[in-house]
């Protein structure tokens, strides 16, 4: 004949029926309830015409811009990093002022985009006059110019 061994945590054979409390291990933190919340999308009320307005607009950060002459004419070459795969590099803003030209290279990224975290290269080049200006400024740093 075998000995029926209980264990501490174990219910009673007749108390089977009854649910069990039980110790939770899991971290309780004051002032936050069991139950979870969800956020809801932001396309939810939309209709179908309307559209999302709302992207993250950055200066782009780039590793090197140099002047290099193309079979069009000088253009300032700028290589970079786009830090994930949904940001996109906007078409280059100038402005020539006195002859200094001002080059602004933005980003833009939709915050509900969901994409790899690989960072993406690029590369852009942007015409220049010939002779190219005597200073460039891009996204706030100089830049020797041409000539």
């Amino acid at each position: 004949m075998q000995d029926k061994i209980a264990l501490e945590n174990e219910p009673d054979a007749e108390n089977l029926d009854e649910p069990q409390p039980r110790e939770s291990s899991a971290l309780r933190l004051e002032g936050f309830s069991d139950e979870t919340s969800y956020l809801k999308p932001s396309s939810e009320g939309q209709t179908a015409n309307e559209t999302k307005t709302s992207f993250m607009r950055r200066p782009a950060s780039f590793e090197l811009a140099r002047i290099i002459q193309t079979p069009q004419g000088p253009a300032l070459k700028v290589n970079g990093y786009l830090p994930d795969g949904a940001t996109k590099l906007l078409p280059a803003e100038q402005s020539l002022q006195s002859g200094v030209l001002h080059v602004t290279l933005v980003t833009e990224r939709d915050p509900e985009a969901i994409s790899t975290m690989a960072i993406v290269p690029y590369e852009i080049l942007i015409p220049l006059t010939d002779p190219p200006p005597t200073q460039i400024i891009l996204n706030g740093q100089s830049l020797p110019g041409g000539e």
